[in-house]
């Protein structure tokens, strides 16, 4: 990923994130349900599906939820001439529509849509058996490369016989230098 990708992507996430701040202290979109609560998060993007994101499913890790987040997304699918998507969010507790749940909810919400490979790979891989296929793009890739490294290595090696070939020539040509009786007096065909 080119450098100037990387901080598109963080300009993003930080724009994100503060709208979601600003929404936190404006106290819009947020309503007490029956024991949780719910925010409505705005992204500028659409879905052709209906799209729901767990966040406390979102981080895999050894214990079953990290981040203590246990809110829930849901996102219609796009309607013709939408530019952007609300989506609602309902939590367990009020600690589930804070600040800090709605910059995850945003940052999960951009991963589903743009990052959306990487985010399924487990399920992927469970369902297509892809770890063989993901050690063979590696190696494959690693072999490439090295590939790559080989021919630029002797493209460069024969350019540099050449020209010294060449140097070589043009001082017996302006009689710098006698031949050498190692040189062979043979030349390729069409040469000076």
């Amino acid at each position: 990923m080119a450098m100037r990708d990387v901080r598109w992507v963080v300009t993003v996430l930080v724009a994100m994130a503060a709208a979601a701040m600003a929404q936190e202290a404006e106290g819009e979109g947020e309503e007490a349900t029956a024991g949780g609560c719910s925010f409505t998060a705005t992204v500028p993007w659409t879905w052709s599906a209906p799209v729901e994101v767990d966040l406390a499913q979102r981080i895999q890790a050894k214990s079953d939820n990290p981040l203590a987040l246990h809110a829930i997304c849901k996102c219609p699918a796009e309607k013709s001439g939408d530019v952007s998507t609300n989506c609602e969010c309902t939590g367990q507790n009020e600690d589930d529509c804070d600040a800090y749940s709605r910059i995850m909810a945003y940052i999960f919400l951009f991963m589903e849509r743009f990052m959306g490979v990487i985010i399924h790979i487990n399920d992927y891989s469970q369902k297509y058996h892809i770890e063989n296929v993901l050690f063979w793009t590696i190696l494959g890739t690693i072999f490439f490369w090295f590939g790559i490294g080989a021919i630029l290595y002797s493209e460069i090696k024969a350019v540099i016989i050449a020209r010294e070939r060449d140097e070589r020539d043009r001082l017996v040509r302006i009689a710098f230098r006698g031949r050498s009786k190692m040189i062979s007096p043979v030349r390729l065909a069409g040469s000076t």
